[in-house]
Parts: structure tokens; C-alpha cells; sequence
């Protein structure tokens, strides 16, 4: 009974918390479960339903924390194909690697942005999926996986390389293969022989087998511990005297964690690459940590360089450059009028009035101006101006009416 009153509070929850949804203007629905109160997959069954009548819905579907499997995880799927879903969040539910298949088709669909699945039981296979499905979504950003091994790693480094807008990764990494564990064929009642009963000797000859048998292990032992000391012998590090080297791990784990470091150097939109795991795997995520901490420092020198200059946009910088042109042609405006200004009309003065020059200084000013005009005509799309005579016609059109306006005196 108090489990049917549960799943029925959650599915009252459900429906009213989903009536009440604006459409985009609420862009995250978030579900967390807590003790005693938690959506199973009946609950996630009827949250589906829900989702299916809501056709509006455009934002970050949170179920962090729920009792959800991978029963439950293809109705949840189905209902959310037809909608422009954002986001979905599935953390520390107990989905296993079934579901990955499903995940795979949500993302195909193009519109996912971030993707949570941490803390679930998705390891390399299910990863595997989800990592061919974020290939063919180029709008996710945001990426959090759950424990992964050697195989998960590669699928996942592969899918970083093809995501052009990926901005956050988690993982978790564990130094084996992969995680998948096929089910035993033995266990160990198998091998339980404690009610086997041997057949018993005399009394005299069982102590003598057992006094030598005892002297004979005890000689293996030794020998055992001497061969050990001996191979143990200096077993450390040219750097590290004291022998107390820090764990790598294998050599296949080295080898994906240098290939992660290169991995994030190489993708400038990454901006978080998470690492967990044990200590094998701190050294680079230091690596991953310097690269991201270098690359947000440069981002922010170039942004404040640039507003520094002031010239942030293309659409500036030309502006900048027809003032500075129309600045010049003023200028040698007012420089050839500046003879009749500053010259004294006396007869000392007038016989060394430099003609010639002036007239020169004024048609040049003149033709500058009429052809500026024509550029600008011409970046209109005037189809007037389009040709060497169009040119011509209006440069000679724009002095008869500098004439005619006495400028060209």
C-alpha cells in the first residue's frame, strides 16, 4: 500500500507540475528523487504519457536521482523524439547499458545539448552507443559520462574530435579494458571440496608424510621470499631514490591519457575536460588542467586587447577608414583656399602668388570629391556607374555642378 501511494503522489506531481509548463518560457523541468520518494519506471511510464500531450515543451528534462532503469528508458525516448528537447539529465539512476542504444536515437535526432549520465551503470558499450549517436549531433555541448575503460575512452576521444560546439566533457576512468562482465558459468560452490573425506593411513606413517611435508613447504617459502627480496632489489625510479614511485597505470592507459592530453590541446571549444579516477590518471588530468587554464587566459587577453583598440568588428574598422578619408580630403580643401586667405593683396604679395599650384591644389580637391562620390554610387549598386563611361559622365557631371556653384573659382 505505501508503495502504491508513492507512485501515485509522484504521478499527481507529474501531471501538475506538466499542465502547468509555459512552453519555453520554463526551460528546465527538474524531477530529483529523494528517499522514500522516488520515480520508478511505472512513474517514468506515466511521466512519458505526459510528455506526449505536451507538445510545447523546449527545455532540460532533470531526473537526477530516481529509480528509473532501462525498462522504462524507450517510452521516455519515444516521447521525447517529437520535441525540441534541450537537455536530459539521468544521473544516479540505475540504467544499464541497454539503454544506450535508446540514447543513441535521442541524440541522432539533432537537438540535444547537454547529455548527463553520471553516476548511472552505462559503461563502455552503452558508451559506445552514446558516443556514435553525439557523433552525428553537432549542437551538444555539454557531455557528462559515467565509469568508462580503455574502449569507452577510445569511443569517446573519437567523439570529442567530430563535435565542433562541444564545450564540457566528464569521465570516469578505470585502468581495465572494458567494464562489461559477462555473467559467470561457475560459482564458487564449484569448487567447495570441504566435505570431501580422504582415506585415512596409519597413525605412524601420517605423522612422518606430515613432518616432512611441513619441512618441505617451509624451505619452498624461504626460497620464495629470497627470489622476491632479490627482484624487488632497486625496483624504482632513477628520480625517485627513495622508491616511492606514483602508480601509472598500464601502458594502454598511458597511452589513451596522452592521447586525451593531445586531444584537448587540438579542440579549441572545450572549455571543462573533467578526469576521475584513481591515481594513475592525475598527472594528466594536471596536463588537462594547465591547457584549458592557458587557453581561457589567452581568450581573455584577446578580448581585452581588443576592446582596448576599439576595433571589434569589421563593420568598424571600415567605418573608421571613410572617416579617416573623408578627414584627408577636407584637410586638402582647406589647405589650397589657404593662399587667398593668409596672402596681403599688395603688389609684393601678388607677384609671388603661386597660380599655378593653387589651381593644381583645387582641381585635385575637386576630382578627389567626384570620384569618392562615384565609389560610393558604384558600392550602392548604381548600374549607372558600372562601366569606364558611367565613370567618366559623372566625375565630368559632378565639376560642371562645382562650377556652376562657384567652387572652382
Amino acid at each position: 500500500w505505501l508503495k502504491f501511494n508513492i507512485a501515485a503522489h509522484t504521478m499527481l506531481l507529474l501531471r501538475k507540475r506538466l499542465h502547468e509548463l509555459p512552453g519555453c518560457c520554463d526551460p528546465v523541468v527538474s524531477l530529483p528523487g529523494s528517499e522514500g520518494d522516488q520515480i520508478d519506471d511505472h512513474a517514468a511510464l506515466e511521466l512519458a504519457h505526459q510528455l506526449k500531450r505536451n507538445t510545447c515543451f523546449t527545455g532540460v528534462l532533470d531526473l537526477p536521482g530516481n529509480a528509473i532503469t532501462e525498462a522504462s528508458v524507450p517510452a521516455l525516448v519515444s516521447a521525447l523524439a517529437h520535441l525540441p528537447l534541450a537537455g536530459l539529465v539521468l544521473r544516479d539512476n540505475p540504467v544499464r547499458n541497454r539503454a544506450g542504444t535508446e540514447l543513441r536515437s535521442l541524440l541522432e535526432c539533432g537537438t540535444l545539448r547537454t547529455l548527463d549520465i553520471r553516476g548511472t551503470k552505462i559503461t563502455d558499450d552503452g558508451v559506445a552507443q552514446v558516443c556514435l549517436g553525439a557523433r552525428k549531433n553537432p549542437q551538444l555541448r555539454h557531455l557528462m559520462l559515467a565509469e568508462v575503460g580503455h574502449d569507452g575512452l577510445r569511443c569517446l576521444l573519437d567523439a570529442v574530435l567530430r563535435l565542433p560546439e562541444l564545450e564540457t566533457v566528464h569521465v570516469t576512468i578505470r585502468d581495465v579494458p572494458n567494464l562489461h562482465r559477462d555473467r559467470a558459468t561457475t560459482t564458487d560452490a564449484d569448487f567447495d571440496v570441504s566435505d570431501y573425506t580422504a582415506k585415512k593411513a596409519d597413525k605412524e606413517e601420517e605423522e612422518e608424510d606430515d613432518e616432512e611435508l611441513a619441512a618441505q613447504k617451509a624451505q619452498a617459502a624461504a626460497e620464495a621470499a629470497a627470489r622476491r627480496a632479490r627482484m624487488v632489489e632497486g625496483d624504482f625510479d632513477s628520480d625517485e631514490e627513495d622508491g616511492t614511485a606514483e602508480p601509472r597505470g598500464s601502458v594502454a592507459l598511458q597511452n589513451l591519457l596522452a592521447e586525451v592530453v593531445r586531444t584537448v590541446e587540438c579542440t579549441v571549444t572545450l572549455k571543462g575536460f573533467d578526469i576521475c579516477g584513481a591515481q594513475e590518471v592525475k598527472a594528466a588530468e594536471e596536463d588537462v588542467a594547465r591547457i584549458l587554464d592557458e587557453r581561457a587566459g589567452r581568450e581573455q587577453q584577446d578580448k581585452a586587447s581588443a576592446e582596448q583598440t576599439g576595433v571589434s568588428t569589421c563593420g568598424a574598422s571600415l567605418d573608421a577608414q571613410v572617416d579617416e578619408l573623408a578627414k584627408a580630403t577636407e584637410a586638402r580643401r582647406a589647405q589650397s583656399m589657404s593662399f587667398l586667405r593668409d596672402a596681403d593683396l599688395d603688389d609684393s604679395s601678388t607677384r609671388f602668388l603661386g597660380v599655378r599650384p593653387y589651381f593644381n591644389r583645387r582641381l585635385v580637391g575637386l576630382l578627389d570629391d567626384a570620384l569618392y562620390q562615384c565609389q560610393a554610387h558604384k558600392m550602392k549598386g548604381n548600374a549607372a556607374v558600372q562601366t569606364w563611361q558611367g565613370e567618366m559622365a559623372f566625375v565630368a557631371m559632378h565639376l560642371r555642378r562645382a562650377i556652376e556653384a562657384g567652387r572652382a573659382v
